[in-house]
């Protein structure tokens, strides 16, 4: 199964035990977790020119109140533009999805990818689940097919994924990591 959104959900999962940890807070403004200025990079340089960017802060981020879009390539210019006051209401953005993942991975040194693995699929026991595409998905990947029966899609598996684009899983194993995410859930792998 290709996990799509549901990835968003488990990267909560490490964005709150990164919290919990406190290697980030859910609301200081993500320019304390940058070594300079967001619009300093290339990605982000749309910004430079918009203060707002300063305001936003990870819990912004996760609950889709940032301001960033879906997708700059959406924009009639495919730029990246803060769509309204950054808190003020809530606009789906797989922009600051992506954002989150950056600042993390910015101020650790450490790929969520990696952080993904050990944290939250090796912890909930879900071995064929995984940021990185791996040759031994195949065996239990699933395509998409119209009504006819014939083949939508084809997809091509890459070495990194992010938060925004998915990881891959079969079926089950999504659903550990949400019920290891339950109120009194006891996990056999305290690790984290």
């Amino acid at each position: 199964m290709y996990a799509a959104s549901l990835t968003k959900a488990m990267f909560a999962h490490l964005v709150m035990q990164l919290v919990d940890d406190r290697v980030i807070a859910l609301d200081t403004p993500i320019a304390k977790y940058l070594p300079k200025p967001l619009p300093s990079y290339e990605k982000y340089a749309d910004l430079a020119d918009d203060a707002r960017w300063e305001r936003i802060t990870p819990r912004m981020l996760l609950s889709h109140t940032s301001g960033l879009p879906t997708g700059r390539f959406f924009a009639p210019d495919q730029k990246l533009h803060l769509q309204f006051e950054p808190g003020e209401q809530f606009g789906y953005s797989g922009e600051g999805i992506n954002l989150l993942q950056f600042v993390i991975e910015e101020h650790t040194g450490k790929a969520v990818g990696d952080m993904m693995q050990s944290r939250v699929f090796d912890r909930f026991d879900m071995t064929r689940t995984g940021m990185v595409w791996r040759p031994a998905f195949a065996s239990n990947f699933a395509m998409g097919y119209d009504t006819a029966g014939q083949l939508v899609a084809t997809w091509s598996h890459t070495a990194t994924r992010s938060p925004r684009s998915s990881c891959s899983a079969r079926a089950p194993t999504p659903s550990r990591c949400f019920r290891g995410c339950s109120p009194g859930y006891s996990a056999t792998r305290s690790r984290r």
